[in-house]
């Protein structure tokens, strides 16, 4: 839709609901056309939805290592398939005594798919190597140094499936919340950044998600 459109259909329901002048402030996704619609063509004041806000700085954080996700990708994206692939992995779990969990496969618009699939990832890494190594079907290799850095990679992304869980939430005001789960993700992300802990791949995941607090959420 075009952002006439959208401001008309705005308008449109302003009238019907009686809501002239009355209007404090529309909150919506951070899409062009609805912005343009709201601020530009209605004259009203936008904040841009924080949940999706959040998605968006954590989007631009997994651009930096998306070669390494896509070798999950492939990896899940194998076992989602193949039934005996799954079997394998099953039958290793219960071998190892383990509750029998599958792998999870991401989706694109929605971040926080992402770093479940990584933690279900690091969460299967005993079983997955062992089957990854019998059924010899040309799966990428992922080394030790590979795995650590997934382990680190889940840690880092945790604040933010923290606050998007929070944010979501239907039986308590999430607004208020805002200036004070913004200011402590920024401390969290400065403490990760000046940290030991992190090597400098994890520096450039952690560096894309404190410029995306500054920049998107800065005012």
């Amino acid at each position: 839709h075009t952002s006439s459109n959208l401001a008309q259909e705005i308008q449109r329901i302003i009238e019907e609901w009686n809501l002239e002048n009355k209007v404090l402030i529309i909150i919506s996704d951070n899409a062009a056309n609805i912005t343009k619609a709201i601020k530009e063509e209605l004259k009203l004041k936008h904040f841009g939805c924080y949940a999706h806000t959040i998605n968006l700085v954590a989007q631009d954080a997994l651009k930096q290592i998306s070669v390494i996700l896509d070798k999950i990708k492939t990896i899940v994206g194998y076992f989602r398939r193949s039934s005996s692939g799954m079997a394998k992995l099953i039958e290793q779990q219960k071998q190892l005594n383990k509750d029998r969990k599958k792998l999870i496969q991401d989706v694109q618009t929605r971040w926080n798919s992402t770093y479940y699939m990584l933690e279900r990832f690091i969460e299967l890494e005993v079983p997955l190597r062992i089957t990854m190594a019998l059924i010899d079907k040309n799966l990428p290799i992922v080394s030790l140094e590979e795995w650590d850095f997934f382990k680190k990679i889940v840690i880092i992304l945790k604040p933010l499936e923290t606050i998007t869980k929070e944010i979501s939430g239907q039986k308590y005001v999430t607004a208020s919340s805002v200036i004070i789960l913004t200011d402590g993700l920024y401390e969290m992300y400065r403490d990760f950044k000046n940290s030991s802990d992190f090597i400098a791949q994890s520096k450039s995941v952690i560096n894309s998600i404190l410029e995306g607090i500054r920049n998107r959420l800065g005012d």
